[in-house]
This record gives C-alpha cells, sequence and structure tokens, in this order.
C-alpha cells in the first residue's frame, strides 16, 4: 500500500519559510497542550526573537546578538518535555522542508535541546 502522505520537496530558502517553520512549531506545542494559557503572551513576544534566531543560523542573516535559551526560560519546561519539543520541532521540519538547511536546523535543535536540559534541569 502506497503512503498518501505528502514529502515536501523544498529547502528552507527564505524568512518566509523560517516563519512558517516557527508557526508551525508553535502550533504543534498549542496542539499538544505543552503551551500553558499563562505563557501564551510570552510565546508571541519571542515569535520575532525566534525568527530572528534561525534566520541568523540558517540563512546567516544579520548576527543574533541575545542567549538562544533565555527565550524559552519563562516556560520553566520540565526535562521531560524537551524531548517531546525537539519532537515537534522535528515534526514541523519533515512535513514543511526536506534539504540542507532543514538537516541543518535539525543539528542545531538537537544542540539547543541537550543546551537547555543540562541549562535548566528541572525536575518532571
Amino acid at each position: 500500500m502506497l503512503s498518501t502522505t505528502s514529502v515536501p520537496e523544498t529547502d528552507i530558502r527564505s524568512v518566509q519559510d523560517i516563519a512558517l517553520l516557527v508557526k508551525a512549531f508553535e502550533e504543534k506545542g498549542r496542539l499538544h497542550h505543552l503551551i500553558p494559557p499563562s505563557v501564551e503572551k510570552e510565546i508571541a513576544q519571542n515569535e520575532r526573537l525566534m525568527l530572528h534566531f534561525w534566520r541568523s543560523v540558517l540563512l546567516e542573516a544579520s548576527p543574533y546578538l541575545h542567549h538562544p535559551l533565555s527565550n524559552y526560560a519563562f516556560l520553566h519546561l520540565p526535562t521531560a518535555h524537551i524531548g517531546r519539543w525537539i519532537h515537534l520541532f522535528y515534526e514541523a521540519l519533515e512535513e514543511n522542508f526536506k534539504g540542507k538547511l532543514a538537516e541543518v536546523a535539525k543539528a542545531r535543535a538537537s544542540i539547543l535541546a541537550r543546551l537547555t536540559s543540562i541549562h535548566f534541569q528541572i525536575p518532571t
């Protein structure tokens, strides 16, 4: 039986693509109840920083001058949630993009997940 799931054929190429990735990722966080309603305002404010971070990393645009983990400190993520977040980020990537920059994004997200896990060490 053939899969009816469509596989993306394009890589991340533009700021609009990064915006799509960030929106898809945030939506998955909401859908899986990983974003508490109490932090919705902070998520909306940090969207701009997330766009700037990923644009800097993937498109080699203006450098990102903030600490990448500081944007997530307000979430108070239990360590067990970090694995769920990275899984959702990979899903958002794989559902929308395929290529070299998509793979770079996965690698960088994996590093951020490890750093977050070490940095915040919040029990589940």
